[in-house]
């Protein structure tokens, strides 16, 4: 009773992807996490299969989010028996991880894989060939959610009219992020969740393993939505207002945050590069910013551009 028949895994009408994998002993899927849900059921053969929490995910030493295999670990990690020992000292948060799922799955035996949940899968020696079917969500779990992304936005078809047109820009997509952040997790803080988590380990996936890359120093001015053009930081609030965050209520927080680091790093390369990601994390982490809680009048720019007169307005 707990499996629901093929047509329940559709999604509005649509049929589930239904994968059929064959393999041979010794062969490894390393570690990873998928946008979708799936069903996996053993045909034939066995298969070992790890699981950990997407909580995990910062402790798991992952490619940047922009990189071509971002759902991957960088660790050549195994289920038993073919797992290899892991340096611990290449890989120190390995030891922030309390908890990992291993089960050895036999014919008929079926385990349901959430999405963005770490996964490898490997055959054991021994098994001739082992074959599973896997019962796929047709969609990803942010258009499942019909979840107010900007990506998904795009996607969709839908045109994004919030880019900064005044004075200081990069606050104001600071302020875009803020917002999402807050919005998608209304119990984050940015000093602690986004300040003192978020970013520096954002921060870490884009530096190599062993850099040692000096910080610069900044203008924390330069990021300060405080400093941006009033009007700008309107349309952005306005934007937010019409957009219905309900979806996230549904989703494991651990989850939802990694959909925003796919999202951050999606609105900051489209608008200020993706060369320029390392700068803007290192200066978000820098610098303490100001953040307009309330409505913004428009006429403030005005104000603002009166009572500066060196300022450029536009």
């Amino acid at each position: 009773e707990d499996i629901q028949p093929l047509s329940e895994f559709g999604f509005k009408g649509m049929p589930p992807w239904v994968p059929y994998y064959w393999a041979c002993p010794k062969v490894c899927d390393y570690l990873h996490y998928d946008w979708q849900g799936v069903l996996l059921v053993q045909v034939s053969g066995e298969k070992d299969v790890l699981i950990i929490d997407p909580k995990h995910y910062d402790s798991l030493h992952l490619f940047p989010t922009l990189h071509k295999v971002n759902r991957y670990t960088r660790m050549k990690l195994c289920p038993a028996p073919e797992r290899q020992p892991i340096d611990v000292k290449e890989f120190p948060k390995l030891r922030n991880i309390d908890s990992i799922y291993s089960v050895r799955m036999r014919p008929g035996d079926a385990l349901w894989i959430p999405a963005f949940w770490h996964h490898s899968v490997g055959i054991p020696d021994g098994v001739r060939i082992s074959t599973s079917v896997a019962l796929k969500d047709p969609i990803n779990l942010d258009m499942r959610h019909e979840l107010p992304l900007f990506s998904l936005a795009i996607k969709m078809g839908e045109t994004i009219n919030i880019h900064p047109k005044g004075q200081n820009p990069i606050g104001a997509y600071v302020e875009v992020i803020r917002l999402l952040i807050q919005k998608a997790i209304p119990s984050s803080s940015w000093e602690k969740d986004v300040r003192g988590s978020f970013m520096p380990a954002a921060l870490e996936r884009l530096l190599p393993v062993s850099s040692t890359q000096n910080r610069n120093k900044y203008d924390c001015s330069a990021i300060d939505p405080a400093n941006s053009s009033p009007k700008d930081i309107k349309v952005i609030h306005d934007y937010f207002e019409t957009k219905n965050f309900t979806g996230f209520q549904n989703i494991y927080e651990p989850v939802i945050w990694t959909l925003l680091r796919h999202e951050v790093d999606s609105i900051l390369s489209a608008t200020i590069g993706p060369l320029n990601l390392l700068s803007f994390y290192q200066a978000v982490i820098e610098c303490s910013l100001s953040f307009t809680e309330g409505k913004i009048n428009a006429d403030d720019e005005e104000k603002s551009c009166t009572a500066d007169s060196e300022k450029v307005c536009s």
